[in-house]
């Protein structure tokens, strides 16, 4: 076991043994780092034996250091819930305890206590252990010697020896050794009374002052410390002349004793020290080997007196060393050792320290504590001893006890309520005196705080608010202040604000209760918002009051008004009468009085002429009858404004969908009016397409729904038929080769509206018995385009008779198309200023005014040329004729008269234009039933069918002009129902019943006046009652309400 061990347990021992060890006792190295743990004061068996004896639950206490009295309770810290004892700082032994105060005991004053008012009082002692932390230090460096040359051998010279601060033991016990190779020298240690030593410098050669005058000699302290630590000094020896005698003290030691009350200076003793020697190396000097300031030494006399006040409870003995030196060249010096007693008086009044939960430096006790709450522990001290340390303290007044722990131990607790309200503070005073004599008297006391607690409630100026603003505040504006007040303090007595309710979030209040607007009103939506203004402080736990304020919000015309829908859409039939109701927006205001009254107008665009808005009402009219294939929607754009200042207004779109009404009739685009014939060849398989059909309709879903019949038919169901839905027309039966055929059908077209419209269209089809292919002519363009197809079969003369037969007969069926089945005259409107000469027109074509339409098929084979085809084209009409608008009048011959006045004036130089005209329109005047003038007219009548055979076969076979007149004659002045339209042929009062080329002919010449319509035909070059040269020459009108048409015969 070491030294330092077997030590500490011995002191350890020793102060348990005389009782100075109380309650705990806990030990730490000094030196260790901060917060290293001491001790649990929570384990003490007294605090233990009072949990247990009062059932207490330990969990619930707290611990405090007491900070007054306790000079070292600055050095540690503890855990207020745990009882855990720390270390604040690293302790150092040497300067909380003297060298010789060994062991090292601090004493803590610690207390245990709960809310319940439990307090004890634990007395700790925390033992610090020394550490070898210091080494020895000589207290002069380097030390310098003046030796004479003639010192015996074995004198001994000495010196202060090194002192070190650690504790008395083995870390304080010092050896020495000298390293001087090759002096005259060695060492002995001088143990001084008062366990210091001295370094004796001892002689072991023969000193020549002449050979060797000076040493330097190096001394090594150690002590025994583990580790041990080290101290060198070198000694610097000069060899000099002899002073032979040493001044010797009268005592080895000197003992007095004084009071502690005595004064500066005041003499102690005299020390008296006797050299034998004469002159200076006789003459002695004093002084302490240590410099003190407690006390005072005459240098010459010895005479030692008090330096400072003394203190008995700072230090009851000192140990001083005092040197005598005397005046030789190398002075000899010898030590004694004075010690002086410190006797104590009744000096000291007692001493009181205040500690006070939690540890604070203030008394603090909250309102309305229990009595015998705890206020604060006194702890009593007196530096004297004896009696005059005995005290006795009493309390002043009747608030508060004193309770006496242990001696000079106290417990201060309240005997009375206390209420902050009325008294915020108050004083406690406590009296100690001392047993001593005379007696000595303190008194002392602290301030004590009365803590608020929070046992007032805000109080608020009203209990109801009533406050009005306009809708639309802005937000910031100040709504209300409100002020509370609280009789508590500090936060307890802090008030903040707040709003709660359902409306809260409208307004916001600060701090200091000035209520804001913090969302702008509007009146539409709420014309009233209560909120409750809560005042609450922030004590623990918290009081509050409450003020209800009822916010009133006023109209401003702030609000648009708002249409029921983003957009409107109605539907209307079209046609309908003026002023048919559309449908009806409706815009709502919800501002109040003139700015929640609406009223409305449309905003002028191309579709607000059609309609009109009631401007009270927003009731939607058509002002006119709408043409939905006109315009099918349209889109108005309404307004919406209120009455209010300033206007508000809002727009929104409306869309009126017109609704179709079957109100048209299908219109046939192909074949157009002047394509009614169409010539293909008899060589066309089954299912091959003739052509195919093609209508429009201006109306809408099944009323634009098309299907297409052929309505009537010669001979037609056995090789023709048509597609309902696509119009196509094709062969259902292989034509009988080498016989030409003709098909004379009435194309209907009609509509799936209610009530079915339709139209229709007269159209033949030729068979041709060669491989040749006819003209089908379409135009939509409005121009002529000529193709000629010419087959050449052969370069006999018998196939050269048949090309002339067929070229025959495709113009005689060219002519017959002026008997103008439907035919639409104004197809006819752009004639040409040229007069059109026959023999332009090419084999296979159907000349028509100025278009010449063709077959599908031309272009299939190779037709042979006719001497026409180089031949340029030739307008079909004399001249261009102007259009012809017919003035409307009930009067037939009014009307008649326009048409003839229309002829006369392009025909100013033709008489006998005038006499035919008059006498044709004289004979037909009454004839005003001509069916066949207008396809439905004639369709309505029902009148008998014509055969299928062509017109000259007919009158072939009737053998007489009066029976082919009895037939309807088209081309007769007529007057349709509408009144808009008639036609007149002049001078070919049966061109419609005859081929073109039989027809009487107006201005044909003169030396050709015998005509196919006589049955002579001798003189004809042709054949045929006239020459390639005069035939067609000449020419029909037709007149309708679009003008005058003409074309060549």
């Amino acid at each position: 076991m070491s030294p330092s061990v077997v030590y500490l347990v011995t002191v350890t021992a020793i102060l348990i043994l005389s009782g100075k060890v109380c309650g705990q006792t806990f030990t730490v190295n000094e030196g260790q780092r901060q917060r290293t743990f001491v001790g649990s004061v929570a384990q003490s068996k007294e605090l233990q034996d009072s949990i247990k004896r009062l059932n207490l639950d330990s969990s619930l206490l707290s611990y405090t250091i007491f900070i007054k009295g306790n000079p070292h309770a600055g050095n540690f810290t503890i855990e207020e819930s745990t009882g855990h004892l720390y270390t604040k700082d690293a302790l150092d032994r040497e300067i909380l305890c003297s060298r010789e105060e060994n062991p090292c005991s601090l004493q803590l004053d610690i207390s245990a206590h709960n809310a319940e008012g439990f307090l004890q009082i634990l007395n700790v002692q925390v033992i610090v252990n020394d550490m070898n932390d210091n080494r020895p230090i000589f207290p002069v460096s380097p030390v310098q010697l003046q030796i004479p040359e003639s010192e015996p051998l074995n004198s001994t010279f000495p010196f202060r020896g090194a002192l070190d601060k650690d504790s008395i033991g083995p870390n304080s016990e010092i050896s020495y050794e000298m390293i001087s190779p090759g002096s005259p020298f060695d060492m002995r240690i001088i143990t001084l009374p008062d366990r210091t030593q001295d370094v004796g410098l001892v002689v072991a050669g023969k000193l020549d002052r002449e050979k060797v005058s000076s040493y330097q000699i190096q001394i090594l302290a150690r002590d025994q410390g583990v580790p041990p630590r080290t101290g060198t000094v070198f000694v610097e020896v000069t060899i000099t002349d002899v002073n032979d005698n040493y001044p010797e003290f009268t005592e080895e030691v000197y003992t007095v004793t004084i009071r502690e009350d005595l004064p500066v200076e005041t003499p102690v003793l005299q020390v008296l020290a006797r050299d034998l020697d004469a002159g200076d190396n006789g003459n002695v000097t004093y002084r302490f080997s240590t410099p003190t300031q407690a006390f005072a030494i005459d240098v010459k006399t010895g005479r030692v007196s008090v330096g400072e006040s003394v203190d008995f409870e700072q230090q009851q003995v000192y140990r001083l060393m005092i040197e005598a030196s005397d005046g030789g060249t190398v002075p000899k010096t010898k030590r004694t050792l004075l010690i002086v007693n410190v006797s104590d008086v009744n000096d000291n009044a007692p001493e009181m320290s205040f500690n006070f939960l939690p540890g604070g430096d203030q008394a603090v006790i909250s309102e309305h504590s229990n009595l015998s709450t705890f206020v604060a522990y006194l702890s009593v001290t007196d530096k004297d001893k004896g009696r005059n340390a005995e005290v006795q303290c009493n309390i002043e007044g009747d608030r508060y006890s004193l309770e006496t722990q242990k001696p000079n131990e106290y417990i201060i607790k309240l005997r009375t309520v206390l209420d902050r309200e009325l008294q915020n503070e108050d004083y406690v005073g406590v009296i100690c005196v001392d047993s001593g004599n005379p007696v000595m008297t303190s008194s002392s006391g602290f301030k004590l705080i009365v803590q608020d607690i929070n046992d007032h409630n805000p109080v608020l100026p009203q209990t109801e608010y009533a406050v009005t603003i306009e809708e639309g505040t802005e937000i910031g504006t100040v709504l209300l202040n409100v002020s509370a007040t609280d009789k508590d303090e500090g936060e307890n007595g802090r008030i903040g604000y707040h709003l709660e309710g359902e409306n809260a979030g409208m307004f916001a209040v600060s701090d200091i209760g000035e209520i804001t607007v913090n969302l702008k009103p509007d009146r539409e939506l709420q014309d009233t918002a209560v909120v409750t203004l809560v005042a609450k402080d922030h004590g623990n736990p918290p009081n509050s009051a409450t003020s209800v304020i009822t916010v009133t919000i006023t109209d401003i015309n702030d609000e648009k008004p708002r249409f029921n829908r983003t957009e409107y859409m109605f539907n209307i039939s079209e046609n309908l009468v003026d002023d048919t109701v559309v449908g009806q927006v409706t815009a709502i205001d919800s501002d109040l009085g003139m700015g929640g009254e609406v009223q409305y107008h449309l905003s002028s665009n191309y579709d607000s002429q059609f309609f009109s808005v009631s401007k009270d009402s927003g009731i939607i009219t058509a002002v006119q009858p709408l043409d939905r294939e006109s315009r099918s929607i349209h889109e108005l754009v309404v307004i919406a404004e209120d009455k209010g200042t300033p206007t508000q207004s809002s727009l929104v779109s409306l869309f009126v969908k017109v609704l179709d009404v079957n109100d048209n009739t299908p219109h046939i685009t192909f074949p157009a009016y002047d394509n009614y014939s169409v010539s293909i060849p008899s060589t066309l398989d089954v299912n091959s397409e003739i052509l195919t059909i093609t209508a429009e309709d201006k109306d809408d879903g099944d009323n634009a729904n098309l299907s297409y019949a052929i309505l009537e038919q010669e001979r037609t169901p056995e090789y023709i038929s048509i597609n309902r839905t696509s119009g196509r027309i094709t062969v259902t039966k292989k034509f009988t080769s080498g016989v030409s055929l003709t098909f004379k059908l009435s194309l209907a077209v009609r509509d799936h509206g209610s009530p079915q419209r339709e139209t229709w269209r007269n159209f033949s089809i030729f068979v041709s018995v060669v491989n040749d292919t006819a003209v089908l002519s379409e135009s939509k363009s409005g121009q002529y385009n000529l193709v000629i197809v010419i087959s050449v079969v052969a370069m006999t003369a018998v196939l050269s008779a048949v090309i002339l037969a067929t070229i025959c007969i495709i113009r005689r069926r060219d002519n017959k198309q002026v008997e103008g089945d439907n035919v639409r005259p104004d197809l006819y409107d752009k004639p040409a200023n040229k007069r059109h000469d026959n023999k332009n027109a090419n084999v296979g074509e159907i000349v028509r005014g100025e278009k010449i339409l063709e077959s599908p098929y031309s272009g299939q084979n190779n037709y042979s040329r006719s001497k026409y085809d180089d031949a340029p084209l030739q307008s079909s009409s004399p001249k261009h004729m102007p259009p012809y608008n017919v003035q409307q009048t009930n009067d037939d011959q009014a009307l008649e008269q326009q048409h003839l006045q229309y002829i006369r004036d392009f025909f100013p130089n033709d008489s006998g234009l005038d006499k035919s005209v008059s006498s044709f329109t004289d004979s037909n005047r009454n004839n005003t039933t001509n069916w066949q003038s207008h396809p439905k007219l004639a369709s309505s009548m029902k009148q008998p069918k014509q055969s299928a055979d062509s017109p000259r076969r007919s009158s072939q076979r009737q053998g007489n002009s009066s029976k082919r007149q009895s037939r309807p004659n088209r081309v007769q002045w007529a007057l349709s129902p509408d009144r808009h339209s008639s036609a007149w042929a002049a001078d070919c009062p049966d061109f419609h019943n005859q081929d073109m080329s039989e027809a009487g002919m107006f201005g044909r010449k003169s030396d050709d006046s015998t005509s196919d319509l006589s049955g002579d035909t001798g003189t004809s070059d042709s054949g045929r009652g006239g020459s390639d040269d005069d035939v067609h020459r000449g020419y029909c009108l037709q007149i309708d309400h679009e003008g005058v048409h003409g074309h060549y015969v």
